[in-house]
C-alpha cells in the first residue's frame, strides 16, 4: 500500500531568514508544495539547502543542493542538485534562478508585447537603468561609466547610486528606462539569474553580460548581447543606435523573448520536468549517511580558503595594485 504520510522536510542555508514563516516564503519551497504534502521538520528525510550557511552539515539524511549563485553542488555532501549547469548526470538538473522570475502573467505579457512595440519605442522615457549592489563584479562599473559618457544612466541600487538612494520597487524602476544593465555577478555558462527576465518583463531592452550561450535560453533578437561584441564599446555604439532609431527599437520590443516564440520552447520554465524529478528524489526514499559529517572538515576549510582569497583581491583593487 502506497504511504500517503506527509514527506518530513526541510529548507536551510538559503537567503531567507531561518524561520518558517520565512521557509513559506521560499521559492522551491512554495513550487514543491504545489505537488507534494510537505511537513516541515527539524529531523527531516529530505534537506533541501543552499550555498548561504553550513546548517546542512547537520544532518544525516538525503540532501538537496540548490544554488541561486554560481557555484557548483559537493556530492560528497549532497545526493541531488539543482543547479545552473548544463551537465549530463542522473543526480542533477539545470534550474536556473530565473525561472521564479518569470511568472505565467510575466509570459503572457511578454507574448504580446509586439502588439504595443511601436508605441513603447515612442514614448519618452529615461535612458537606461543599473540596479546593483554586489561591487565584486569590475566589468559592470566599467560599463556604467562608459556608457554614461553618451548619456546618464540612472543607478537605483547601492552601486554607484545616483538617483537619491536605493530604489524600492525594482520593476517599477526599470520600467522607467528604454534599457537596462543586466549583468550578472560572474559569467560561466549556463549562469542566468533574474536580470535579464525582469528587463523584458518591464517593456525595457536588456544590455546583458553573463552566460556567454543565453541565446539558448532567450532569444538574440531581443536583447544586446554583449558576447556578440568584440568589446563594451562596440556595445555602446550598439545601444546608441538603437536608441537613435525608433525603427530598430520597436524591432526588439516585437521580438518574442523565447526561441521561437514559445515559452515551452525554454523546458526550464516548465513545471513538469521540475515535478517529475522531484518526485524520483521522493519515491527513492530518505537515506541516512551517518559518516558524512568527516567531509565537512575539509569543506570547511575551503570556504576558509576561499574567503581569504576574495578579501585579497577586494585589497588589492581598494589599493589599485597589480
Amino acid at each position: 500500500m502506497e504511504d500517503t504520510s506527509p514527506i518530513q522536510i526541510n529548507f536551510t542555508d538559503f537567503w531567507h531568514e531561518r524561520t518558517p514563516e520565512a521557509i513559506h516564503g521560499n521559492p522551491l519551497f512554495q513550487l514543491i508544495s504545489k505537488w507534494f504534502d510537505l511537513e516541515l521538520s527539524s529531523s527531516p528525510d529530505f534537506l533541501v539547502y543552499s550555498c548561504f550557511g553550513h546548517r546542512h552539515l547537520r544532518h544525516a539524511c538525503t540532501r538537496i543542493f540548490y544554488t541561486g549563485e554560481n557555484v557548483r553542488p559537493d556530492y560528497r555532501l549532497c545526493d541531488h542538485a539543482f543547479t545552473f549547469d548544463r551537465i549530463d548526470d542522473p543526480k542533477h538538473r539545470r534550474l536556473p534562478l530565473y525561472r521564479f522570475y518569470l511568472s505565467e502573467d510575466d509570459s503572457r505579457h511578454v507574448a504580446t508585447r509586439h502588439q504595443q512595440a511601436d508605441q513603447l519605442a515612442t514614448t519618452p522615457r529615461d535612458f537606461c537603468s543599473f540596479v546593483v549592489t554586489n561591487p565584486d563584479n569590475p566589468v559592470r562599473a566599467e560599463f556604467f561609466h562608459l556608457l554614461s559618457t553618451y548619456k546618464q544612466v540612472n543607478s537605483g541600487g547601492r552601486l554607484l547610486n545616483n538617483v537619491g538612494g536605493p530604489v524600492g520597487e525594482k520593476r517599477a524602476f526599470l520600467r522607467r528606462h528604454k534599457f537596462n544593465i543586466a549583468f550578472e555577478n560572474s559569467s560561466h555558462p549556463g549562469y542566468v539569474t533574474e536580470k535579464i527576465v525582469e528587463a523584458f518583463a518591464t517593456d525595457t531592452i536588456p544590455i546583458y553580460w553573463g552566460h556567454p550561450d543565453v541565446v539558448r535560453d532567450f532569444n538574440p533578437e531581443a536583447f544586446v548581447n554583449c558576447h556578440d561584441f568584440p568589446d563594451l564599446a562596440s556595445v555602446v555604439d550598439q545601444v546608441r543606435r538603437i536608441d537613435q532609431d525608433p525603427i530598430l527599437h520597436a524591432r526588439y520590443l516585437r521580438a518574442p523573448i523565447f526561441p521561437g516564440g514559445r515559452r515551452d520552447r525554454n523546458d526550464y520554465l516548465e513545471d513538469e520536468p521540475i515535478r517529475q524529478r522531484f518526485e524520483q528524489i521522493f519515491r527513492s526514499g530518505p537515506r541516512s549517511h551517518p559518516f558524512r559529517h568527516l567531509h565537512k572538515f575539509g569543506y570547511l576549510r575551503r570556504v576558509v580558503e576561499r574567503r581569504w582569497h576574495f578579501l585579497c583581491d577586494a585589497t588589492r583593487r581598494r589599493l589599485n595594485l597589480h
